[in-house]
């Protein structure tokens, strides 16, 4: 077997925005969030959890041995906020296998080895690796889960397998998303009504599809959001107004990459970044909330350094995952997770009426309506995610979706 060597250095951070995450001494939070142990109010899905579908090669090791030798404060600056992290780096971090992180509050991994800093109140909600020299092999992937955004900060990133964010029909929370501070407002689904695709901060979700009865209303789409803080995508909405919050299409997680003054990012042949939203899952068969559940928005990718580096195969995207379609006598089929730049997730059946709408970044993303009295509404399909970079050649590249926006170091 050959003994890959992971190096782990982690800090609080000097990050100046503050998360919509506030402390529950009462057990009481806002709509969307759970009271912890710790007494603070967080999405659902956070904890120790780590996702069921992450495979794990049984004889992997990750080893913790070198000395930090550096020290780096990326920052990033858009037209809504400013960022900065201060981190002492070690000198090596590599992913040789399948390894998932929770970001929430245990900031454990598996296989073991990788640990997020407990941070001191007032510091920011991040989950940080920091080392001179971070590698995500080719065919592995560092999987993120939780309520905190992932940052990778290093000299030189090399991204030859996957960094996954993103939300999974089914799963749990990707990393950051689902915070509060998503526009809920607007009609909400009623009856057999569809629920609504999730909307982050630009092209929004679609709208959910009517029942057959006059009183089965599908949600309407949410407005867009202001960007403020790091952060990941919206949910979509649930039938019948949120019966079965389990079952929406979560938004995309967050995570930023960033190398210092004269470092570089590289993605390569096989290198893919994803935090797109999950698909919803379809229409259940009781009555009233056989609507399907809408798809969650993607969530946000954050690439900023000197030099960053593309194979022309390499995959940046933060798309919408499908809506769920209407269930009746039997279940409906849930929506799909996209599975590439500019492939949103499909909507679940059934296929004439009661369809489940595609994600961003498909146009027409409504869940259809359904004439039938026992077939639900069809979810609306996820809003597109951000993305934004340092590195105006990579606005217009085809392998990134949604297209980037340019922002400073």
């Amino acid at each position: 077997m050959t003994r890959w060597i992971a190096v782990l250095f982690l800090v609080p951070a000097c990050f100046r925005p503050s998360f919509d995450r506030p402390a529950c001494p009462s057990g009481e939070c806002p709509s969307g969030l759970v009271c912890s142990e710790a007494q603070i109010c967080e999405a659902p899905g956070s904890g120790a959890d780590i996702p069921a579908d992450v495979a794990v090669e049984p004889d992997a090791t990750i080893v913790v041995d070198a000395a930090p030798d550096g020290a780096g404060c990326p920052t990033v600056m858009s037209a809504r906020m400013t960022v900065s992290i201060c981190a002492t780096f070690a000198e090596q971090i590599t992913i040789s296998t399948t390894t998932s992180v929770d970001t929430g509050r245990s900031g454990t991994s598996v296989p073991a080895g990788l640990a997020c800093a407990q941070l001191a109140a007032g510091s920011p909600d991040v989950c940080a690796l920091a080392a001179r020299s971070i590698i995500i092999a080719v065919d592995a992937t560092l999987a993120a889960r939780g309520t905190r955004p992932l940052v990778l900060l290093g000299h030189t990133v090399d991204i030859e397998g996957t960094i996954d964010v993103a939300g999974h029909v089914g799963g749990i929370l990707a990393a950051g998303a689902d915070l509060a501070g998503c526009d809920t407002s607007g009609a909400i689904p009623m009856g057999n009504g569809g629920g609504q695709g999730g909307t982050f901060s630009a092209s929004p979700g679609g709208g959910g599809g009517k029942g057959g009865d006059s009183n089965d209303i599908g949600g309407a789409p949410h407005p867009t959001i202001t960007i403020d803080a790091l952060r990941g995508g919206c949910a979509g909405g649930a039938s019948n107004n949120g019966v079965d919050l389990n079952r929406i299409g979560h938004g995309g997680g967050a995570v930023w990459i960033a190398a210092d003054a004269d470092g570089t990012i590289t993605l390569g042949a096989e290198g893919m970044i994803n935090a797109s939203g999950s698909g919803g899952s379809g229409g259940v068969t009781v009555t009233e909330r056989r609507g399907g559940y809408g798809g969650g928005s993607g969530g946000l990718i954050v690439l900023t350094a000197p030099t960053i580096t593309l194979s022309p195969t390499a995959a940046i995207f933060a798309d919408g995952g499908g809506g769920g379609g209407g269930g009746s006598t039997v279940q409906g089929s849930p929506g799909a997770d996209p599975t590439g730049p500019g492939i949103g997730g499909a909507g679940g059946g059934p296929a004439n009426q009661g369809a489940g709408g595609a994600g961003f970044p498909v146009e027409s993303r409504a869940g259809t309506s359904s004439t039938n009295n026992s077939i639900g509404g069809g979810g609306g399909g996820g809003g597109a995610g951000t993305i934004w970079t340092t590195d105006p050649n990579l606005v217009d590249n085809p392998n990134i979706s949604p297209r980037p926006e340019i922002v400073a170091r």
